[in-house]
């Protein structure tokens, strides 16, 4: 018991990590649900019964729940080579079997009396479990690459979800506290979670038509494309809605349509030679609803590209997933970057570039 407490604790402070001042929780639930499949894996002999086949299955179901995310490499090319690459190829479920396979020739190191065969079906089943989680966020992977090229999200469910966490610690207190067993604990665990990613993908259909109901009756408008995005809080979504040259975003929940925000779509000619840069060709290579806002400072201007998917009118403080060209007072372009950024540090991010 103690030594599964520590393995939790141990990757839960490793995965809070800083990414341009934003604390990454999305790993720490891929390894909660690679803890929660070793439980899972106790229905075979082999693991309930030895502790060497144990810690070898821990090891490819944590270490596989998080295997994916290793396009951080990425990082120490540029922030835009992460932003274009992140769950691209290497949450393509075709890729499944190679990680499963290097990750299994790894672990054989340190245990090699373990069956090869056992190792390799845990680390697929814990491989596809991460990709499968991360089809329901709206940042979406590349799951079906070579043979489908574009980015597939079901925009069901959070990156960091409360209630997939919070079960997993119910399962966790079951096991550890209580002894129950942990196969039958997180058969019960994923049962319920199976049928709770379903009946949020019916939620986001139906959210989405009651955001459409609910516009057309308070703004008589043509508008070209709609979506709602989730958030922490289950009842309530983000909408997006986008008219001819602006974009509103609002909160979305069952008693109606409130924060109600419009951004105006730029179309300065600075805003065409910003996507020249690398940092606005990743952002739109992988997200459809990125929109320009032109920010014009003293020494320069910057052109800010949104994801707006990541932009919520009630929390100013939220950071945003957005591109940034700097141009100088010749609209010349010195610079670009990309990243989770709060508004308020955007303009000092832009200044260093223009001192």
């Amino acid at each position: 018991m103690l030594s599964g407490i520590l393995i939790l604790l141990n990757g839960m402070q490793s995965t809070y990590n800083q990414y341009n001042g934003v604390i990454s929780i999305d790993s720490l639930t891929h390894i909660v649900m690679g803890v929660g499949l070793l439980g899972l894996a106790y229905y075979s002999p082999e693991v309930a019964n030895d502790f060497e086949t144990t810690k070898a299955v821990a090891m490819v179901t944590i270490l596989g729940s998080t295997w994916p995310d290793m396009d951080i490499i990425y990082r120490f090319f540029s922030d835009a080579a992460y932003i274009r690459n992140h769950r691209g190829w290497s949450h393509a479920l075709p890729i499944l079997l190679l990680w499963a396979m290097l990750l299994t020739g790894f672990t054989k190191l340190f245990f090699p009396s373990v069956s090869f065969g056992l190792l390799v079906l845990w680390g697929s089943i814990a491989g596809a479990v991460h990709v499968v989680t991360d089809l329901f966020n709206p940042y979406g992977t590349k799951a079906f690459w070579p043979f489908y090229n574009k980015w597939v999200a079901f925009n069901s469910i959070n990156i960091f979800d409360p209630v997939l966490f919070c079960l997993h610690l119910v399962g966790f207190f079951c096991w550890w506290v209580l002894a129950w067993n942990p196969a039958l604990i997180f058969t019960v665990v994923y049962l319920i979670l199976i049928g709770y990613f379903l009946l949020r993908l019916y939620d986001m259909h139906t959210k989405r038509n009651l955001l459409i109901k609910l516009y057309r009756v308070e703004n008589d408008k043509l508008f070209l494309r709609y979506t709602v995005t989730p958030s922490m809080r289950l009842g309530t979504w983000g909408a997006l809605i986008e008219e001819n040259g602006t974009v509103v975003r609002g909160v979305l929940k069952r008693s109606g349509l409130t924060q109600l925000e419009k951004v105006p779509v730029v179309a300065a000619s600075l805003v065409g030679c910003s996507q020249v840069s690398k940092a606005v060709a990743a952002l739109k290579s992988f997200s459809t609803y990125v929109y320009p806002v032109l920010l014009k400072i003293e020494q320069g201007s910057a052109v800010c590209w949104f994801d707006m998917r990541y932009y919520y009118p009630t929390a100013k403080k939220h950071p945003s997933l957005v591109a940034v060209a700097i141009f100088d007072k010749q609209e010349q372009l010195i610079a670009s970057f990309v990243g989770w950024y709060r508004c308020k540090d955007l303009f000092d991010k832009a200044l260093q570039f223009l001192k």
